[in-house]
């Protein structure tokens, strides 16, 4: 598990198989809530190898993310401020719904 937590995540959303670049065989991507911040995991799987995603929300920002690979068991941390990374966290966000993206940006 990529952030310490003493209690499991609340599945707030979830949804596979959305449009991404570059293709995937399938993917998954959910909004988990926790006691103190939120996270959006978006895992895509290829031909032999799985890379997820985790993008995380501390007082209704963006604070961090970064990426895990199966394949090669690497971990590489996004530069939250480029605007491609932007992009691809808006992307993901328009996925869920404004009620469930409202409960990450309130918690404070």
């Amino acid at each position: 598990m990529p952030l310490s937590s003493s209690s499991k995540p609340i599945v707030l959303e979830q949804h596979q198989n959305i449009a991404v670049e570059p293709e995937t065989q399938n993917n998954t991507v959910q909004l988990l809530k926790y006691p103190q911040h939120c996270s959006v995991k978006f895992t895509g799987y290829f031909n032999n190898f799985e890379v997820t995603e985790y993008w995380i929300l501390e007082q209704g920002q963006l604070s961090r993310a970064f990426t895990q690979n199966s394949l090669d068991q690497t971990q590489h941390n996004f530069d939250i401020k480029d605007p491609m990374q932007q992009n691809n966290f808006n992307h993901l966000l328009k996925n869920f719904s404004a009620k469930h993206l409202q409960q990450c940006l309130d918690l404070k």
